[in-house]
């Protein structure tokens, strides 16, 4: 299936679009942070803009959200401070750090060699962009390993099936679109919100932005990571970035390859932790209960992780004697809480689940998922080991922010482990602890890495014997400690990439599937009239999920969650599998479309391989 390289360019402009306008808004916020901190503080403010936004006209004011409200929204959004900002280079100029970027750009097209040589922060930045490379390349990984160009998980085509249905009602509470019937509430609205923005603002196809997004949000997550290490006293930015981009993707545990609500809570939770760390006036701190009711709307067990790492965070602070902050950060950890409950009306039910485990309750789903195998080769063995010395480094030289880090890798351990033990706790957040325990193990990982690499240029230096020679040998040395990282990018990359090439993916269909179902979305329309609306399928079960995100038509019966109609499968597939004969069975569910390799009842009308009509029996 070949990319469609000017909707590829849509998606990347939709990354710009979102990117532009938060960073602008970063000079009012935070003063002294990096060009590349304002980027992604850029990228997850307007995103945050625009799902309380959407959350405020959807479910507190029930206001449809629209195209038009979105494009207005982005206007007055990125006007404002576009405004602001001409107003201020107006009075004072063009900002220190837009002139020092400038300024650099020219050294390096003037003098290249010698800024390459000289330049330590033009270095660490071509370093940091073939970084982000090789992260752009695992999360697009299982893509190009497959030649799949399309979504893999049945979580992927759910939300896609979410988002085009909120982008047609206007509302995340909307009739069941597998089955036409009932409302549904999507639990992870903000995710949706993302997905309906991007495409309306830009006109991107969910395809494209499902299969690439990944990979961008693997880059951010990579870039994030980089901020975070770089703002330590002890930088270990560049090795955080390295590090974070092999955590694994399963069909359970999913993972940053795949574009869904946990993949894109990776990503917010470093954000978080690039966060609470940062020097910032007493009412900025406000963001940090604003941020993780954000990250609820997008998913809400990563919101509890977020939670997590806030207290723990909170109690690294009391211990440091910041007694003040500590307690604003537990309370700040604790706010979300109170604020989902405010949505009991909708969630009433999943909320019940949570409140009830925590007394023990326990929920049994099965959907026959495969059990989860934890294989220290996913991420690669040094990065365990990188992981270990870490924590070591984390207890004789880790500051608050690394400490939190270590705690939290901890939490999610325990959080495991009392459900794989002792049957506690809830399963969604037993499997996705996985992922956050990665997230944690890999930041350790970096920090282990920087530290190691310096200890060996320390160890180095203090055991040459003359002063003389230490002054003459320095520079050497500190090349050693420069290959230490790349040795371990080396080794990193030679045991983690056949790894994750070994992780199996299934295609819930092929192309050819994609191409039909895509062609009855755009034509079955010349076929409807007010007494045949062709609004409902029988389709192969396990198919059924892209089926009805991709036509927009209703089904029978799914076997792949949320398996709506899940009773009825063994009857659509004997129909199939019989040659769609049975007309009766056409007739009892209701199904006027039918998508099957062969079809032999006289009834059914073939418009397209493989897709045929059913009138019904009084048209023949």
């Amino acid at each position: 299936m070949p990319v469609d390289i000017i909707d590829l360019s849509r998606l990347i402009g939709a990354i710009v679009l979102l990117i532009v306008p938060g960073y602008l808004w970063s000079f009012l916020f935070l003063e002294n942070i990096t060009r590349l901190e304002r980027i992604v503080f850029g990228f997850v403010l307007t995103l945050s803009m625009f799902i309380l936004a959407f959350f405020a006209f959807d479910l507190i004011l029930n206001i449809p959200i629209t195209q038009n409200k979105t494009v207005l929204l982005y206007a007055v959004y990125a006007g404002v401070i576009l405004f602001l900002f001409v107003v201020s280079i107006i009075k004072k100029g063009i900002p220190h750090q837009t002139k020092q970027f400038f300024s650099t750009i020219k050294a390096l097209i003037k003098q290249p060699k010698q800024t390459l040589t000289t330049n330590k922060t033009v270095q660490i930045l071509l370093l940091l962009i073939g970084i982000l490379i090789f992260a752009a390349y695992m999360g697009f990984l299982p893509h190009l390993k497959d030649g799949y160009f399309l979504p893999f998980h049945v979580d992927e085509w759910i939300h896609w099936t979410y988002g085009k249905s909120l982008m047609e009602s206007g509302s995340t509470a909307f009739i069941n679109p597998y089955l036409g019937h009932s409302i549904t509430q999507s639990l992870e609205p903000g995710f949706n919100y993302i997905t309906a923005s991007m495409s309306w603002l830009t006109g991107v196809s969910f395809n494209t932005m499902f299969v690439f997004m990944p990979a961008i949000i693997t880059m951010l997550a990579s870039l994030t990571a980089f901020t975070l290490g770089n703002r330590h006293k002890r930088p270990f930015g560049l090795e955080a970035a390295l590090c974070i981009a092999v955590i694994p993707t399963t069909c359970r545990m999913m993972g940053p390859s795949f574009f869904v609500p946990v993949a894109t809570g990776l990503f917010l939770l470093v954000f978080l932790l690039w966060f609470l760390q940062l020097q910032k006036p007493l009412p900025l701190t406000l963001l940090v209960p604003v941020g993780l009711w954000v990250i609820f709307l997008i998913h809400p067990p990563t919101a509890l992780a977020g939670i997590i790492i806030t207290f723990i965070y909170a109690i690294m602070l009391l211990l440091d004697k910041e007694f003040k902050q500590s307690a604003i950060h537990t309370i700040y950890a604790l706010l979300p809480i109170g604020g989902a409950f405010l949505l009991s009306a909708r969630w009433k039910y999943s909320l019940q689940q949570v409140i009830d485990a925590f007394f023990g309750g326990k929920y049994f789903l099965d959907y026959n998922l495969p059990q989860i195998w934890v294989s220290f080769e996913q991420m690669g063995l040094v990065i365990w080991i990188l992981a270990v010395i870490g924590v070591y480094f984390a207890l004789s030289k880790g500051k608050t922010i690394i400490c939190t880090i270590g705690l939290s890798a901890l939490a999610f351990i325990s959080l495991i482990g009392l459900y794989d033990k002792l049957g506690y706790g809830l399963p969604i957040m037993y499997e996705r602890s996985f992922m956050y325990l990665f997230l944690m193990i890999c930041l350790l990982a970096g920090w282990g890495l920087s530290e190691f690499r310096r200890s060996i240029t320390e160890l180095t230096l203090d055991y040459l014997p003359i002063k003389q020679v230490k002054i003459k040998y320095t520079n050497l040395v500190k090349y050693i400690g420069f290959l230490v990282p790349v040795v371990a990018f080396i080794i990193l990359a030679s045991t983690t990439l056949p790894a994750h090439n070994d992780i199996p993916y299934y295609h819930m269909i092929n192309e050819s599937d994609y191409e039909s179902f895509t062609w009855i979305n755009e034509n079955i329309d010349n076929y409807r009239n007010s007494t045949h609306p062709y609004n409902r399928a029988a389709v192969d079960p396990f198919k059924a999920s892209p089926f009805s995100a991709i036509t927009r038509l209703y089904i029978v019966s799914s076997t792949m969650h949320p398996i709506p109609g899940y009773k009825y499968h063994q009857e659509v597939s004997a129909f199939l599998d019989n040659g769609c004969i049975d007309t009766s069975f056409l007739e009892k569910y209701d199904v006027s479309v039918v998508y099957n390799k062969q079809c032999n009842n006289e009834n059914l009308t073939m418009i397209y391989p493989n897709v045929y009509l059913y009138a019904g029996l009084h048209e023949k």
